[in-house]
């Protein structure tokens, strides 16, 4: 079975020039190596947002190698591309690296603990003021103007509620991965979904991910995308 999807990556790419991406492929849970018949292509394309959106650029192309002759654990590959944006943003090239260690970890885990509690606790406010740097972050980097981004947060909450979404409890075990250059984390659940995580009866999901950092200077994390 093969499954495809379109990725939208402009919110990662802070300014134009030379953009590396790192590709890494993985055993299925509870598989030790990579099955003889999986495979990964990637494509990344360039289109223009502003004129002609119909036409798209490939500016790389990448696929795995046969996995038939021999047996392989995971398979990691680092492509760099260009790419050219109306925009530039700070993002990450002003962040403190974080050490992958458990006191930085802990850390991490107490301040997705604390966007958790202001969702459940309906303190959209506050979440929403603690969001603005993403929000605006991705709003210029998707071409959106004028959002309303808090009377959309609002409506998204209502329709949750209304259509029986229930916000997972926080689990008791994370998993943490860093991008980046180990400048950004993110905490998610011990499966790879995110901390907030909304469940209804039909067993329908609903996720909100977002991602950390911390600025040079600053002891204490925030949100970057």
């Amino acid at each position: 079975m093969s499954i495809s999807s379109h990725v939208p990556i402009n919110h990662l790419i802070c300014s134009s020039g030379k953009q590396s991406i790192q590709i890494r492929v993985l055993p299925l849970a509870g598989e030790t190596t990579l099955r003889k018949d999986s495979f990964l292509k990637i494509k990344v394309q360039f289109f223009d947002a502003i004129g002609s959106p119909e036409t798209m650029s490939p500016v790389l192309r990448w696929e795995t190698p046969d996995l038939t002759e021999k047996l392989l654990p995971t398979v990691i590959h680092q492509e760099v591309f260009t790419a050219e944006v109306p925009y530039r943003q700070v993002g990450w090239h002003q962040s403190e690296a974080i050490e992958d260690n458990e006191i930085q970890v802990n850390a991490a885990v107490n301040f997705y603990k604390k966007m958790y509690t202001l969702v459940r606790d309906g303190k959209n406010d506050e979440f929403l003021q603690l969001l603005s740097v993403r929000l605006h972050d991705i709003d210029e980097a998707t071409y959106i103007n004028g959002a309303d981004n808090v009377k959309e947060w609002y409506e998204l909450i209502g329709k949750l509620k209304g259509d029986g979404y229930i916000l997972s409890d926080f689990p008791e075990e994370t998993r943490s991965v860093l991008y980046g250059n180990k400048k950004v984390l993110n905490i998610t659940r011990m499966n790879g979904t995110p901390i907030l995580n909304f469940v209804n009866k039909e067993k329908d999901t609903f996720n909100f991910p977002f991602l950390i950092h911390k600025v040079l200077g600053h002891n204490s994390y925030t949100i970057i995308r």
